[in-house]
């Protein structure tokens, strides 16, 4: 059961990755065949074999021997694990909930990574798991009043933060009680200071927009596992 939850886990990442890099350039073609970035041949079934395609060609390309990095085999690699993480994790009448969440929120930190932006659509789908997810209770009094503060504050300061972080953000809040809201900020503030500093000091370049998806998802489950 392991293995199948991993294989199906490391398949959504592969395809999410590509999928991800579609959708933030608008040509997404879900008949389209993978092909190499850089010779542009068409792969054969054996190039695509998540995990094991990578390490059996040594990350460069079958073709045109040009290496290709490490992008899709970590990809693939942490999805099959985040997948059996879930089935050992959770009971299961709320596995197929968990599993959604995460490729949802894992095709918006990929757009977020690749492109700097995140589709409605995405956004919207998020707010409709937390919708119907049974497990938590709602606080529509934190989600209106963090709507309120942060709606002002990006259009005070729209140079900032993006609006797709504005709206994760407000979404997320719904599970959030009131008097707990300074830890929700505190965790997603902390998480992401430190991933801005680690990604500024490995590119060296302080001036860049910084995908923050990533840290304030990292930061809201922190708040749930240790706060909520």
């Amino acid at each position: 059961m392991f293995l199948c939850y991993f294989l199906i886990g490391a398949i959504c990442g592969s395809f999410g990755q590509c999928f991800a890099y579609d959708w933030a350039y608008h040509q997404v073609n879900l008949m389209r065949r993978s092909q190499c970035d850089f010779c542009n041949q068409r792969l054969r079934w054996f190039h695509l074999i998540p995990v094991l395609s990578s390490l059996w060609f040594r990350f460069r390309c079958d073709y045109c021997g040009q290496y290709l990095g490490r992008y899709y085999f970590w990809g693939e690699l942490l999805s099959g694990i985040s997948f059996c993480l879930i089935y050992i994790l959770f009971p299961s009448d709320s596995i197929l909930w968990h599993l959604l969440w995460f490729i949802t929120i894992l095709l918006m930190i990929l757009m977020d990574q690749e492109a700097m932006w995140v589709p409605d659509t995405l956004q919207l789908l998020a707010v409709f798991l937390l919708l119907i997810n049974q497990s938590y209770s709602l606080y529509i009094t934190t989600f209106c009043y963090v709507g309120f503060l942060l709606i002002v504050f990006y259009f005070l300061s729209p140079e900032k933060i993006g609006g797709a972080d504005i709206k994760l953000m407000i979404s997320l809040s719904l599970l959030v009680s009131p008097h707990l809201l300074a830890y929700y900020f505190f965790g997603i503030s902390t998480v992401g200071l430190i991933s801005w500093l680690c990604h500024n000091i490995r590119v060296r370049q302080w001036n860049q927009p910084f995908p923050f998806i990533l840290s304030i998802i990292i930061g809201w489950h922190l708040y749930l596992w240790f706060v909520a």
